[in-house]
């Protein structure tokens, strides 16, 4: 009663079988490890210039260590300088888009490209342009001009690595205006409405 069964499992075992053997393995992708684009060292940098198309910003390290934006000398945002070094210091290319594009400015690296800029302590500069989003708005162009990666070749990068070179410079400046470790803090006067006057003195630890 079950021989047609057999039959046809008979059969389909020969099929797969035939498949298997006269069907090559399939080839295994090639893995391409990301390119390098820049690498240095966060607490080398000491001077960013973003030339704009409309403007040119300058982030720059004092003697003391801290960063002024040059020019109106306002006190440079810690967020922005530390996520130029995070961003930047170890940065490489998700996909390499051409190798010498005959219309840069179809990836925003034309004449209106945001040029960057890098200065270290030893003298070493890096320099690159910062481009459009591509079509996913995930990712970047980028052109690195100088560094292992300067050639002309046209990269795509993470989005947060460019996308702040072009905000509006008082993004660039820092937005509190007086900064200290509360636990420094010893006295608080303050003149209140009325001629009121108040006065807080620490008189222990806590």
């Amino acid at each position: 009663a079950f021989r047609g069964t057999l039959i046809a499992a008979l059969l389909l075992l020969a099929v797969v079988g035939l498949v298997w053997w006269l069907d090559p393995a399939p080839l295994q992708p090639e893995v391409q490890e990301a390119q390098p684009l820049f690498s240095f060292e966060k607490p080398e940098l000491v001077r960013v210039v973003i030339h704009r198309a409309t403007d040119e910003l300058v982030l720059a390290e004092q003697d003391d260590g801290s960063w002024i934006v040059e020019g109106p000398g306002w006190p440079a945002a810690r967020s922005m300088v530390n996520r130029v070094k995070h961003q930047i210091h170890d940065l490489s290319a998700r996909a390499t888009v051409i190798d010498s594009p005959e219309a840069p400015e179809l990836y925003g690296l034309g004449q209106n490209a945001i040029r960057v800029e890098l200065f270290f302590r030893s003298g070493d500069a890096l320099s690159f342009l910062a481009g459009d989003p591509n079509p996913s708005a995930v990712s970047f162009y980028i052109q690195p001009l100088s560094g292992s990666a300067a050639g002309g070749k046209v990269y795509t990068v993470k989005k947060s690595a460019l996308d702040y070179y072009s905000l509006d410079p008082s993004e660039f400046r820092e937005r509190r205006f007086a900064t200290h470790d509360a636990n420094d803090a010893d006295r608080i006067e303050a003149d209140l409405p009325g001629g009121r006057r108040l006065v807080l003195q620490r008189t222990g630890p806590f």
